[in-house]
């Protein structure tokens, strides 16, 4: 008698892996072929020869299962003859056997199988299997893999695969960020070498306490040979002192001080500090640096020479003197993808100005080592430098206007009282030695005398002295008109020194095409 189907078994593995047999008649015959597939059919398909395994009865609730012949059944890794079948039971018929999964419903069966449901029939393999465990995982997943393309819906199937391409997209540019980030690890790591190497070099040029002493030993033994050499130009020539006296007030001492922060995260360069609070040193007398380090931010601090212009009341300088970040002045160039310089203080001091004016960069040849310097007040009362109408000549006489060595050299001319009294007072902070010498009207600038050897469109050499810290200083004639800005020392010839000729200043000024607008970040 023919009642209606109340149950389903699944067929886990073996060649009919996914098929399922719908269990409605009363008794349901299990018959083993010879290809190792298990075949359930009702008592009118059973021929004479049929290898009968098993025999299934319908009961009130439920089917039960026997095995003929005591031949080997599990149920749920349990070796069983016969059993009550309950809702989810794995069942596996012998050592090679098919295993099946057994389902029943107490209404109208479902149409498709949800993704729930065939997941808990890997996880049932799993869980019920007796073979390695490797094995078993392969499987499961190759079923799941396998039941999900076979019995879902075409919408899902689409989703699925969009999702899957989503993801190995995202997994893609996961690990090219990966890779960006190792890059920049390794980046970093050699940038970190070149900002220490960097503050080392200007700690080395920084004031110390010894440096005070040695000052007034110097100073009171003999007058500094600098300014024994701006006497000896003054008593040399009416016109080389007309041309210094009145060009000195318009030739500015510059203080610029960057940190340094990580163009990605933000995160600026600090200091590590030891257990004592003292920042920890490498071998070679660097700090030791690092982006999540415990101390104060590390600044580099520089100082410069740069003119105040007559028609356009801007001050014009060397862009290494603006942007030193870019020409390695200490160091290896520093990689601004990396590393992004953020200037914290840039300002400008003037002879017979007590007060420091800030400065801000506004514009920087792509051509020529010269940049642009707005003032943020205006100073009515400094002339300026005129622009030479024509190009210098070799064999001119040209003076040379600057701050060599910096604050040394300030201090060099400032007397035996003024470096006691700093001595005193233990002051030899960057800012506040240039304040002080601001204040007591000391701040001058050095000038030398020279020939011009050789004149060309992109440079002019000539043999004034000067050193580091005179880099942005006016090359003047004995007119007193700017011929070129003072970018170079070339000690390989006999102490010659480099200038970017005025012509290259006077296209900076006139037009863009021969600049860029330059926009830093700023504290």
């Amino acid at each position: 008698m023919l009642t209606e189907y109340t149950a389903i078994l699944e067929q886990l593995t073996g060649a009919r892996r996914g098929a399922e047999v719908r269990l409605h008649e009363d008794i349901i015959f299990g018959i083993l072929e010879n290809n190792r597939i298990l075949r359930f059919v009702g008592k009118q398909d059973v021929a004479d020869d049929s290898d009968i395994l098993t025999i299934l009865r319908r009961t009130d609730e439920s089917y039960s299962i026997s095995v003929i012949n005591d031949r080997e059944f599990w149920i749920n890794r349990r070796l069983v003859n016969s059993a009550n079948l309950r809702d989810g039971d794995v069942l596996e018929f012998g050592e090679t056997g098919p295993m099946m999964r057994y389902y029943q419903f107490t209404g109208s069966l479902p149409l498709r199988w949800t993704i729930a449901e065939m997941a808990g029939d890997s996880v049932a393999y799993l869980r019920f299997s007796r073979t390695p465990l490797g094995y078993r995982l392969g499987h499961a997943a190759a079923q799941f893999g396998g039941r999900l393309i076979r019995q879902t819906t075409i919408t899902y199937r689409v989703t699925i695969i969009v999702a899957l391409i989503a993801l190995a997209g995202f997994a893609y540019s996961q690990y090219q960020a990966s890779l960006l980030m190792r890059e920049r690890i390794e980046a970093s790591s050699g940038q970190l070498d070149s900002v220490a190497a960097a503050l080392a070099k200007a700690r080395a040029e920084a004031l110390k306490p010894s440096d005070l002493v040695e000052l007034r030993k110097e100073l009171t033994s003999k007058v500094s040979s600098n300014v024994e050499r701006l006497n000896e130009l003054e008593r040399h020539s009416g016109a080389v002192k007309r041309v210094i006296r009145e060009a000195t007030e318009s030739v500015a001492f510059l203080q610029l001080e960057f940190r340094l922060r990580d163009a990605l995260t933000g995160q600026e360069m600090r200091h590590v500090l030891n257990r004592d609070g003292v920042p920890v040193m490498l071998s070679r007398g660097q700090p030791l640096l690092a982006l999540d380090g415990n101390g104060p931010v590390a600044k580099i601090q520089l100082t410069g020479t740069g003119f105040l212009l007559q028609r356009d009341r801007w001050i014009a300088t060397n862009r290494h003197v603006a942007m030193p970040w870019e020409y390695g002045r200490y160091s290896n160039v520093i990689n601004t993808n990396v590393f992004e310089p953020v200037v914290t203080r840039f300002v400008a001091y003037f002879p017979n100005h007590s007060e420091a004016v800030g400065v801000s960069l506004v514009n920087a040849s792509q051509t020529a080592d010269l940049a642009l310097l707005k003032l943020d007040a205006d100073l009515p009362e400094i002339d300026g430098l005129e622009l030479a109408e024509r190009a210098s000549e070799p064999g001119e006489e040209v003076i040379l206007l600057g701050y060599p060595t910096g604050l040394r050299s300030l201090l060099a001319q400032s007397g035996e009282e003024f470096v006691r009294q700093l001595q005193v007072d233990e002051d030899i902070e960057f800012w506040n030695v240039s304040k002080r010498l601001s204040e007591a009207g000391l701040i001058v600038p050095l000038a030398s005398r020279g020939i011009t050897a050789q004149v060309a469109s992109e440079a002019i050499v000539y043999d004034a002295e000067t050193t580091m810290g005179g880099s942005g200083g006016p090359v003047l004639n004995l007119q007193g008109e700017v011929i070129g800005i003072n970018a170079a020392i070339l000690p390989e010839f006999g102490g010659s020194n480099l200038g970017v000729p005025v012509a290259k200043l006077k296209l900076l000024i006139a037009a863009d095409a021969g600049g860029i607008k330059v926009d830093l970040p700023n504290e």
